[in-house]
């Protein structure tokens, strides 16, 4: 089960009503960060990956080179920077409603 912290976003702290990401934005905005990460979905269990300031051009490079497709889930594909300047401190991290995973032997 993914988990995403959005309260060190501009979404979050904004006072005007910025509307929140889908669940498809968000499929997406994660797919992006772990391919520029070089990152598998497992890689998650231990960690997790940011939108930042610093990466959100690779981001939407990604999304524009890498996930065309996908780019269809943001409403405006040509505000695509803009909207992900709004998410920038955004978390996405695994959890087990489990638990952690047990500790290797």
């Amino acid at each position: 089960m993914l988990q995403y912290d959005l309260s060190e976003t501009k979404l979050f702290a904004s006072n005007t009503a910025l509307k929140a990401p889908s669940e498809a934005e968000m499929f997406v905005i994660t797919a992006a960060l772990l391919l520029i990460h070089e990152a598998a979905y497992s890689d998650l269990r231990g960690g997790e990956v940011a939108l930042t300031a610093a990466n959100v051009d690779a981001v939407a490079g990604c999304i524009e080179q890498r996930l065309p497709e996908f780019a269809r889930d943001f409403e405006v594909v040509t505000l695509l920077r803009k909207r992900l300047q709004h998410l920038v401190g955004m978390r996405v991290r695994s959890v087990s409603p489990l638990g952690p995973p047990p500790a290797p032997q």
